[in-house]
């Protein structure tokens, strides 16, 4: 498999099974393997949030399951939990959200791993 195109590709026949098809736009990985790497590297994200924070966690990131909402003093920490907006929004469940209402602020985290030419 090389980057300059050849024969189509041995999952969906559809396009030349270059590295960018098979690591970003095959339709017989979307739903699967895009989503397990994308969710791998949400993860590892959150685990390091809480492991910074001296969050109980596991020894190993890969072994991390991560919890709904984790609250840490004054900051809650959720994950894949939707928000409420102002505005009607289709997508509105980001990955990670550390949130603290005493001192007024947000962060939103929202995961993506695009092939380096689809930024």
């Amino acid at each position: 498999m090389d980057d300059s195109g050849g024969p189509l590709c041995r999952l969906c026949q559809q396009k030349d099974e270059t590295v960018r098809h098979i690591v970003s736009a095959c339709p017989k990985l979307a739903g699967t393997k895009y989503t397990k790497r994308h969710n791998d590297v949400a993860r590892y994200v959150h685990w390091n949030i809480l492991k910074e924070r001296g969050i109980d966690v596991t020894a190993q990131w890969w072994k991390h399951v991560p919890i709904a909402s984790v609250i840490d003093g004054d900051t809650t920490i959720t994950w894949d939990l939707k928000i409420i907006t102002d505005k009607s929004l289709e997508h509105n469940r980001p990955d990670i959200v550390l949130h603290n209402k005493k001192e007024g602020w947000a962060q939103i985290l929202d995961i993506a791993v695009p092939y380096d030419t689809n930024v």
